[in-house]
């Protein structure tokens, strides 16, 4: 009984391209001495993953410089094959910088490309024409590098041999551009965009809208065939509004996506198009954990903007996501006075280079205004974490309350310190991160938080709020919005409290001013029968032309007809309550 044929319609047309291609290579393999073969087994293994012709392609590309492998070459590599089989004509990926994402995409991909499909055309650009033609010489080094040749011998035409420009006898050519220029003349099958924005133009209009107008109507109009032609975006994020950015706004249902940060902040399942495996990568998890050590990590994240947008492929809008820029006001000064000063603090679990920062902020209030004084942000184990605490309430012994938030570290320095600094509260934290953070949004928005104009901390501060929630450090915020959230739960109690000590102050100072200027003679000391108008006990006495309880202080004017009001009174033992 013979051996039944495969269902040849049951297949992809990735699986009947694979199956052609191997036979292929069988029948040369038959036909080929044992050295030939060997060369020939070299071919097939490297053609069928560009991520394994990478691999060997980095010792040509960089000799003497050890590549740490990671999976994600083996992600980009599938679906670079992909692009190659049209499977996906429209491919974004976004990678950190200095991954060797240029060395694999737009130089050595194209390479592997022409060791199947010699006539396939390309026309790359980038930012400006320096790093495209340094792209274009490195990747015709490869072509020319006697590894190469000896696998897949390959001559360039004579009459097109520039850096920026070659072509191969079997007419495929490579062609290097820029963000801006014309190409006039110019096309490819497949168009490679590799950091479309330098990282020192992300805030730049003028670059933001010549991009956004060369990309539609000049780099994509040079495609050969706009139907099935391929493009690739391949960059690190420099801004919201970078190519990565324009595309997913205008075009989000044409694009595939590939994004790989630094460290993983959620788990996330990576699909690999050609094998069909998966990648699972856990909370934490670090690309290349060789190169990007924690203290490597730590000193990034001190930059929070560059560290999400650069580092986790996630930019926060220039004005802000949650906390927008033009929101906040600024004093030269803090007041002379305040109804209330308190202080806010978020405490790390542990004090060492992976931990998030203390952070202790001071903040005052004036009727509807706040002012935020102070901001204390550092790294600290347990022991200093106490010392902070106790020298920031000492920087600012105004400050009547201490807002600790219970959990991390809170709880036991809540249990330390309450012994020593009075006035420690400890708060419950309600609802997500960013819930706590949009419920504090109000006061800013209404142009009601105001912060130190000069003070050193005022700077990361705005870009710490700005970026969040996709800062690298979300710990000045907690530390902030539960201050100005605690300050609005509990401003209509203190605000009386306060109201009826500036009374009393300045009947205080109203007799006072009396008694310095009455040209009245000033009667002896002595017991009066009258109530105190403030709390309505007769233990009154006279001294000179002043009244005073002695119950309560109280002091007013003797010239004066003093009736006991009971509306205060009853105010008073409301209060009291």
């Amino acid at each position: 009984m013979g051996t039944s044929l495969p269902d040849l319609s049951l297949l992809t047309d990735a699986e009947i391209y694979e199956l052609q291609f191997l036979a292929e290579q069988r029948d040369r393999l038959a036909q080929m001495s044992e050295n030939d073969q060997r060369l020939q087994e070299e071919r097939v293994k490297l053609q069928r993953s560009s991520a394994d012709f990478f691999r060997v392609a980095w010792n040509v590309l960089e000799p003497g410089k050890p590549i740490e492998w990671s999976w994600h070459y083996d992600l980009i590599g599938e679906w670079l094959h992909a692009a190659f089989l049209k499977q996906v004509t429209r491919l974004i990926i976004n990678v950190p910088y200095r991954s060797a994402k240029s060395n694999q995409v737009t130089i050595s991909w194209p390479a592997w490309c022409w060791t199947m499909k010699p006539e396939l055309c390309f026309l790359g650009a980038s930012y400006s024409d320096q790093l495209s033609s340094d792209h274009s010489v490195k990747r015709r080094r490869l072509i020319e590098s006697a590894w190469y040749q000896s696998l897949w011998p390959l001559e360039f035409s004579r009459d097109t041999n520039r850096q920026d420009q070659y072509r191969n006898v079997k007419t495929g050519e490579m062609i290097a551009t820029s963000v801006g220029a014309s190409a006039t003349g110019r096309g490819g099958d497949i168009l490679i965009l590799d950091d479309a924005m330098n990282a020192a133009d992300a805030m730049s209009l003028a670059k933001q809208k010549q991009l956004h107008d060369w990309f539609p109507n000049v780099f994509r109009s040079r495609l050969n065939d706009p139907a099935t032609g391929v493009i690739i975006v391949i960059e690190q994020r420099t801004g919201e509004k970078d190519m990565t950015g324009w595309l997913l706004k205008n075009e989000p249902d044409q694009w595939t996506h590939i994004v790989v940060p630094t460290q993983c902040d959620e788990v996330k399942t990576y699909s690999f198009p050609i094998s069909k495996r998966e990648f699972v990568r856990e909370v934490g998890d670090v690309l290349q954990p060789a190169r990007h050590t924690p203290e490597v990590i730590a000193t990034r994240k001190i930059h929070s903007r560059t560290w999400a947008t650069q580092d986790q492929q996630r930019p926060a809008p220039d004005s802000g996501i949650v906390f927008k820029r033009e929101w906040w006001r600024f004093r030269k000064v803090p007041r002379a006075q305040y109804n209330q000063i308190i202080t806010s603090w978020d405490f790390a679990v542990e004090g060492n280079s992976k931990s998030d920062f203390n952070c202790g902020v001071c903040v005052g209030v004036f009727g509807a205004e706040i002012d935020l004084l102070d901001v204390f942000k550092e790294r600290l184990p347990f022991t200093e974490q106490l010392k902070a605490f106790k020298s920031f309430s000492a920087k600012h012994p105004q400050a009547r309350r201490h807002l600790i938030e219970k959990k991390a570290n809170g709880p036991a320095i809540i249990s330390t310190i309450k012994a020593e600094v009075a006035g420690v509260i400890a708060i419950e934290p309600t609802g997500s991160k960013l819930q706590r953070a949009d419920a504090a949004t109000p006061e800013v928005e209404a142009g009601n938080v105001y912060l130190m104009e000069d003070a050193p901390w005022v700077h990361d501060f705005i870009e710490s709020l700005t970026v969040f929630p996709n800062g690298s450090n979300d710990d000045d915020v907690d530390a902030f919005d539960q201050a100005v959230n605690w300050l609005r739960a509990h401003r209509h109690h203190f605000g009386l409290i306060q109201y009826y000590e500036a009374q009393e102050a300045a009947e205080a100072a109203e007799a006072e001013a009396y008694m310095q200027t009455s040209t009245m003679s000033k009667p002896d000391r002595g017991h009066q029968d009258v109530a105190c108008p403030k709390c309505g006990i007769e233990s009154v006495v006279r001294i000179g032309n002043t009244l005073r309880c002695n119950s309560c202080s109280n002091q007013w004017p003797a010239v004066k007809t003093v009736e006991f009001d009971p509306k205060i009174m009853g105010r008073t033992a409301t209060m009291a309550k």
